[in-house]
């Protein structure tokens, strides 16, 4: 199996997460975003150029250009179905929006609400507010304060269903909806944001993972489901969880550790709180100033195989994937997934194809974490709209490399014809694009 780069400099290309269609249906038009700046976090008004390279090598052709964006999901740029369209996020008057867009650059659609992700379908997408992503310290976009950042988890903010044929959009669950149900700690928490919303394969469902900050500056996640009619909200696991993917309509995959006593003592509150969270706040700082930059290790954590039907937590290549990555399944042959993994201590990432029925593993490649320092100049203005509470968890300068695109995960992502992987990667000095055929090694 031979690995290729399918962009090249001077500017930079990159794709963002591992959870979306990169690709039409056939797998030969792929979405790539390209910039100049990848050593700072993106600032109100920068830009990025979006278009298409050929899976068969060639030049970029730039089709818009947009300034929602961020460096680890891009603009959630993603394929419409079985379509020749696809949508990106941008700026529309005075707030995040999406537009409709088909191969010739022409505009189709335009929506109020920016997207996270187009139903398999390709009729209807989830909105999300990504100034509130943004303000709590997830990945969204600056240059817009969140309307609703006066409330910790309101109900009119939270997953929103757009029908992409009429630009209709309507609020499917609310935050506070999403905060009170199964809530195992107090509202005055606060700060509650979704991110990591997914279709299931049959598109009937969405994942997501609640999160909201807890007193000792860590972050409590849990686990949901809801159907797309808003029915059936459910929760599958809480405590430490990171990403995930389907294995069927039925069963999740997910990097975590489900609640511990520790994570319970976290959410703690009162005078049980006054003794704990002290305690647990120098823990934290120690960690962070024990772990190298952009190491993540495990610490009892591992891939669990959750089924929704009956609440059984089993696992995944406990054995094989000893790392948090990002997953993706083939759609073509769900027996088979894509994932990376974070850096270890020697800044590699691992790049590999797990089959679920043998727990066979076959590597793909390794790659080394560029080792340069951010630039800082414009953190401030990076920072807009950031809630002062999160923005004390966050060290300057780890704000500006994980936010900057100089924080590169491989994000592995499927083509449309499921015989190929294109992953992002930093190994060669510059930010590019790379593509491997596997299709022999899913034959075998």
């Amino acid at each position: 199996m031979t690995t290729k780069s399918l962009t090249s400099g001077p500017r930079h290309h990159f794709f963002g997460f591992h959870d979306v269609p990169c690709s039409d249906a056939s797998g030969q038009n792929i979405l790539v975003l390209e910039t100049d700046v990848i050593d700072r976090p993106p600032i109100a008004g920068a830009q990025v150029d979006v278009g298409i390279v050929s899976a068969d090598g060639g030049s970029f052709r730039k089709l818009a250009s947009t300034t929602a964006f961020n460096f680890p999901q891009g603009s959630r740029q993603q394929w419409v179905g079985a379509s020749q369209t696809f949508t990106y996020n941008c700026r529309v008057d005075e707030g995040w929006g999406a537009t409709l867009m088909d191969l010739s650059g022409e505009v189709l659609s335009r929506f109020d609400s920016a997207i996270y992700a187009v139903a398999p379908s390709g009729r209807q997408a989830v909105c999300l507010n990504f100034s509130r992503l943004h303000r709590l310290g997830g990945y969204g976009y600056v240059g817009f304060e969140d309307k609703y950042a006066s409330d910790s988890a309101s109900g009119s903010d939270g997953i929103s269903i757009l029908d992409l044929a009429s630009g209709k959009s309507e609020l499917l669950v609310g935050l506070a909806d999403i905060a009170k149900f199964g809530a195992s700690a107090p509202d005055s928490l606060g700060r509650h944001y979704v991110t990591h919303v997914v279709y299931s394969p049959d598109g009937s469902k969405l994942a997501f993972l609640h999160r909201y900050w807890l007193p000792d500056g860590g972050l409590n996640t849990r686990l949901m489901t809801i159907s797309i009619d808003g029915s059936g909200i459910s929760m599958h696991a809480e405590g430490y969880l990171s990403h995930f993917d389907w294995l069927s309509n039925e069963e999740i995959m997910i990097w975590g550790r489900p609640q511990s006593a520790v994570d319970s003592m976290r959410s703690a509150t009162g005078l049980k709180a006054s003794v704990v969270i002290p305690m647990l706040t120098v823990a934290r700082k120690l960690k962070r100033a024990l772990w190298p930059k952009g190491v993540h290790l495990g610490g009892g954590q591992s891939y669990l195989r959750i089924s929704l039907k009956n609440g059984h937590v089993g696992s995944v290549g406990p054995n094989q994937l000893k790392m948090d990555g990002h997953p993706m399944v083939n759609g073509s042959n769900r027996d088979y997934l894509v994932t990376d993994t974070y850096p270890n201590t020697d800044g590699i990432r691992d790049l590999m194809i797990y089959r679920l029925s043998t727990h066979e593993r076959f590597d793909l490649g390794r790659y080394k974490m560029l080792d340069q320092q951010p630039d800082m100049s414009a953190l401030e203005a990076a920072r807009f709209g950031f809630d002062p509470y999160v923005l004390k968890r966050f060290e300057p300068a780890e704000f500006a490399f994980t936010r900057s695109g100089l924080h590169c995960d491989l994000h592995p992502r499927w083509l449309g014809d499921y015989r190929k992987v294109v992953f992002d990667s930093i190994h060669e000095g510059h930010r590019q694009v790379y593509i491997t055929d596997v299709s022999t090694l899913l034959e075998a």
